[in-house]
């Protein structure tokens, strides 16, 4: 908490932290490894939304992260994480925010066009991806 408190979520630690969890944790299938990882985003959550209720009361004021996650990891990639470990919600949660960083916000989405990619673009692949992913989690 402290790294996450004094340093924005643009800062080389924090990029550098990304990309080490990104490396280790989705290339290691522990179930440890996964389960920790997915509990600290989860304290990052909650810390960000009550720094950002109630940023008057804490001394460090409002946090400077760009996303309430702090770190800048590929969160289709922990939804995939979150629903091979059966957290349901989480994984709900991470493919919101993946779609949110991706296409705005999910209030927009019946006035939002998606790209017109082919079945061959990367889009049509994670859209594809997060339809099965719900499909299995309802």
């Amino acid at each position: 908490e402290d790294i996450a408190f004094s340093h924005s979520s643009d800062s080389k630690i924090c990029k550098e932290i990304s990309s080490m969890l990104e490396r280790h944790v989705f290339a290691d299938n522990s179930s440890k490894l996964s389960d920790l990882f997915l509990t600290i985003l989860e304290r990052l959550r909650i810390m960000y939304y009550s720094m950002q209720n109630n940023y008057s009361k804490h001394p460090q004021g409002k946090l400077s992260w760009e996303s309430c996650y702090w770190l800048d990891v590929d969160y289709l990639s922990v939804a995939k994480l979150a629903a091979s470990r059966e957290q349901h919600f989480t994984a709900l949660l991470n493919i919101e925010h993946w779609y949110e960083r991706q296409y705005g916000t999910l209030q927009d989405f019946q006035r939002h066009k998606l790209p017109s990619q082919g079945k061959g673009s990367n889009t049509y692949k994670s859209l594809k991806n997060i339809e099965a992913m719900l499909i299995d989690i309802f």
